[in-house]
């Protein structure tokens, strides 16, 4: 059995977090692809050479949270598809 580690914990500062919670609310994030957001913020941040220093910014959640939707969206309907064609800018741009 491998031994026990600590769980590691991300820290984003608060424009980061607060972009998270509307992409939930918005519902372009569900709870799976937030997992999927957070470990890739995980792989990142632990391949930084100061992991963990200093909390994920908005940037990194930005690039991280496009990818995991754009990586969903041939999933999803057209009526979707529409209205985050319309949202990108001002989620993302």
């Amino acid at each position: 059995m491998p031994p026990n580690r600590p769980a590691r914990v991300l820290e984003l500062d608060p424009a980061a977090a607060a972009f998270l919670d509307l992409l939930l609310d918005l519902g372009h994030l569900d709870d799976a692809m937030l997992n999927q957001v957070n470990d890739r913020l995980l792989d990142v941040d632990s391949g930084a050479p100061s992991a963990g220093a200093h909390p994920i910014d908005l940037a990194a959640v930005k690039r991280i949270a496009a990818g995991v939707i754009v990586d969903r969206l041939p999933e999803t309907d057209g009526e979707y598809q529409r209205a985050f064609d319309r949202e990108w800018p001002l989620l993302f741009g």
